[in-house]
């Protein structure tokens, strides 16, 4: 398992997040990967970047482990009036934050119909290939008797 982050330290491209410190993370975040990630979020904040964006787009799972980072994070932002917040996640990040009530603490309210969109279009995607893939099978009609 490995995680893969890039720091922008220019901030959002887009200007979606107001000049926060915009970090990619990809990969998976979790017992074996999230002590890569606290350097990097500890080292911004120790630079004085107190406002910081996570795009998600790239990761690909979460645990408790990924999620002890990102209230570490959290917790030493706060304190110096910043922030963390979590973009672009997907369908099982998504769950994970849903599970551990921690939506409302890393998203903002459009980020989460954002996310719950995506994860009905990846439902109904599902549901789709599956009706593909299903054989058909016979059902017989009424039993008829022959007289």
């Amino acid at each position: 398992m490995t995680l893969d982050v890039h720091t922008d330290l220019d901030g959002d491209p887009d200007g979606e997040d107001g000049g926060a410190v915009l970090v990619r993370v990809a990969g998976d975040l979790d017992v074996a990967t999230a002590a890569d990630l606290w350097p990097h979020l500890s080292g911004l904040v120790a630079a004085g970047h107190i406002r910081i964006v996570l795009d998600c787009s790239g990761l690909t799972f979460l645990d408790s482990s990924g999620i002890a980072v990102l209230v570490r994070g959290l917790r030493a932002v706060t304190p110096l009036g910043g922030s963390l917040r979590l973009r672009s996640v997907g369908q099982r990040v998504l769950e994970v934050l849903t599970i551990t009530s921690l939506t409302q603490v890393f998203l903002d309210e459009a980020e989460i119909r954002q996310a719950e969109a995506r994860q009905t279009e990846a439902r109904q995607a599902d549901a789709r290939q599956t009706a593909m893939v299903q054989p058909q099978t016979h059902r017989p009609g009424p039993a008829t008797s022959e007289r």
